[in-house]
């Protein structure tokens, strides 16, 4: 996985929160993919810490449950290429590969059991530690779970900047300083430091950035200088990041444009192949189809959904008819897909 790229990502979303939660909802805890344990699985706050201390004694007292069943679909055929570290004296290095991987397999929450989640980090972190190193990432990865378990609490008291005093920027900085504390009480400053220091910075760039475009004692010329000044403190690998981002971004924008001006595929293939290369540009092209060709098949099962509709059958045989298109028309992942646009179709 990427390191810098899951930074950017991440604070790119932050950016876009920062832009529209003063207007229609509440921010976003800084890039942090908060957890829920509790809704996919039945599992409550209480219940799923109870599982991560269990699951902790049970690995330190070697019982350790050996996972060897295929990741779940949407984790297949993906490696996370963590190689976790030890020192001389055989005691984790803790680097932010090692958070990667915990997201990793957190990621599948959902998809299956939340302890067999945690079992199969706990089977990978065995793999490759042996002690001391392996009972400190154990402990480490509890006290990790435990964080995002917390963060689903600090997300539902979260106050809505539409009936709250403070102004949007000022609701984010305090959730950020929440975040800061609740960081600090489960990980030691080397943890917090690996896990968290360069999506810090980066959020407090994004922050500050949004503060300059929204000085109106600023004219234009003004806020372009402090934010090129701005860019200069992030690091080098961080700005070349954004500089390809930004790419990406503008170039996507520009093929846009240029689709709902009706310039030909041939011209906006030709556009990508000078940004991107012949490989990229023609990927692109692929993906231009299959999203032509699902929209397709889309307004054709909509247009049979509504005449089933307006056809006057009883609402149960509507919901029969209905799903038997939905049935012959679309397989696998792509029924869940229908079944969750149906409602904006």
């Amino acid at each position: 996985m990427n390191t810098k790229k899951t930074i950017i990502a991440s604070s790119l979303f932050l950016a876009v929160v920062l832009l529209t939660s003063y207007l229609v909802s509440k921010p976003n805890h800084f890039g942090d993919t908060v957890t829920s344990v509790g809704a996919g699985n039945a599992e409550t706050i209480t219940s799923a810490k109870a599982t991560n201390q269990r699951l902790l004694d049970d690995a330190l007292n070697h019982k350790i449950v050996k996972i060897h069943s295929d990741n779940v679909p949407s984790l297949a055929g993906i490696e996370h290429e963590t190689n976790i570290l030890t020192d001389s004296e055989g005691n984790l290095r803790v680097d932010e590969s090692l958070k990667e991987l915990f997201e990793f397999y957190l990621s599948s929450i959902g998809e299956e059991p939340f302890e067999q989640v945690l079992q199969r980090i706990q089977s990978e972190l065995d793999s490759q530690l042996k002690s001391p190193a392996l009972e400190q990432a154990l402990s480490l990865l509890k006290r990790y779970v435990d964080y995002k378990i917390e963060l689903v609490s600090i997300d539902q008291e979260a106050p809505s900047p539409l009936v709250h005093s403070n102004s949007a920027i000022e609701n984010i900085k305090h959730q950020k300083s929440q975040l800061s504390a609740l960081r600090s009480s489960y990980f030691d400053p080397v943890e917090y430091q690996q896990f968290f220091e360069q999506e810090e910075l980066y959020d407090n760039y994004m922050i500050s950035r949004i503060e300059i475009t929204r000085d109106q004692a600023l004219d234009e010329e003004t806020k372009r200088q402090n934010i090129d000044a701005l860019e200069q403190t992030l690091p080098e690998e961080i700005r070349s990041v954004r500089k390809k981002v930004s790419l990406h971004g503008n170039l996507y924008a520009r093929a846009e444009k240029m689709k709902s001006e009706g310039f030909s595929n041939e011209a906006v293939f030709q556009i990508r192949e000078e940004s991107l290369g012949t490989e990229a540009a023609e990927a692109l092209a692929k993906l231009d189809d299959d999203r032509a060709q699902w929209q397709k098949r889309l307004t054709g099962y909509k247009q049979q959904r509504d005449a089933i509709i307006d056809s006057g059958l009883s609402q149960a045989d509507q919901l029969r008819a209905i799903n038997n298109i939905i049935d012959v028309n679309f397989s696998g992942t792509e029924r869940l897909r229908v079944r969750a646009l149906n409602s904006s179709l």
